[in-house]
């Protein structure tokens, strides 16, 4: 299999596996919510073209906070499909941290959980590069957009979106995919900038390797990474996701997506 990036990947996969299952998300009640590969490639197109909506070029920066949940999986891919490039950020991180690396990165829109809107309407008038924040919020806890919070954006309003036409830039193997920050145990968190050819030649060998079987894979990566995301029931088709997890790891996400076919 040849290098690839990763939007390119993801929509060739999305038209090859349109009605399976891609995630299966256990929600507040204990049932299962299932979501195939076209719903979120309906998902992840509709925040690409909200995103080139908002005068975001390729390279720019986008921030993601959110909890588990399958609106990261479509927010990074849509920022994938623009070529822009996606911060992801724990949103455990304190208010500090959170303004630090915003301002680090220079993300120009950022996606957040409603219970981060509290945090923002501190430190978002601070933030120079930011333009908008995008809501992601439960129906239990809806923290509503008040009069005069023009940054603020509900994310049902990119849902409720009408794409009319669909178009993506060519994205080269050398540009970059994602900004990863260290733990920033012993000092200030630093950016790691990792291109698609980084992604893709890391998905490729794990691959290559033929060491374990997906779900195996899954359960040794999760161990190393500390982060919870729930093993694939389907091999190479599905996650199980638990909402309300936080910061699930970028690799172990993306791996059942690109490892099949």
């Amino acid at each position: 299999m040849e290098l690839f990036t990763l939007g390119k990947k993801f929509a060739e996969i999305c038209q090859k596996y349109v009605e399976r299952v891609a995630l299966q998300v256990y929600e507040s009640d204990g049932n299962l919510r299932p979501l195939t590969y076209r719903q979120l490639w309906e998902e992840a197109v509709k925040v690409s073209g909200w995103l080139t909506s908002q005068n975001i070029k390729k390279q720019d920066r986008v921030a993601i906070i959110l909890e588990n949940s399958p609106h990261w999986a479509a927010v990074y891919f849509g920022i994938m499909l623009c070529g822009a490039v996606a911060v992801p950020l724990d949103p455990q991180m304190s208010k500090e941290t959170i303004f630090t690396l915003l301002e680090d990165s220079e993300a120009k829109i950022v996606f957040i959980n409603g219970k981060l809107k509290s945090v923002f309407n501190i430190i978002c008038d601070g933030l120079s590069s930011l333009k908008r924040i995008v809501l992601i919020q439960s129906d239990a806890n809806p923290d509503h957009i008040a009069p005069g919070e023009e940054k603020y954006l509900d994310f049902s309003a990119i849902i409720n979106w009408e794409v009319k036409e669909v178009s993506f830039p060519a994205i080269e193997l050398d540009e970059a995919a994602s900004i990863l920050y260290t733990s920033g145990t012993t000092a200030v968190a630093k950016g790691v900038e990792l291109t698609h050819r980084n992604f893709s030649a890391n998905f490729l060998s794990i691959q290559d390797l033929n060491l374990f079987s997906a779900e195996e894979f899954d359960e040794i990566f999760n161990g190393s990474q500390a982060y919870s995301i729930r093993k694939k029931i389907k091999e190479g088709s599905c996650h199980c996701l638990c909402t309300g997890d936080t910061f699930p790891s970028l690799i172990v996400r993306s791996f059942p997506l690109f490892t099949q076919g």
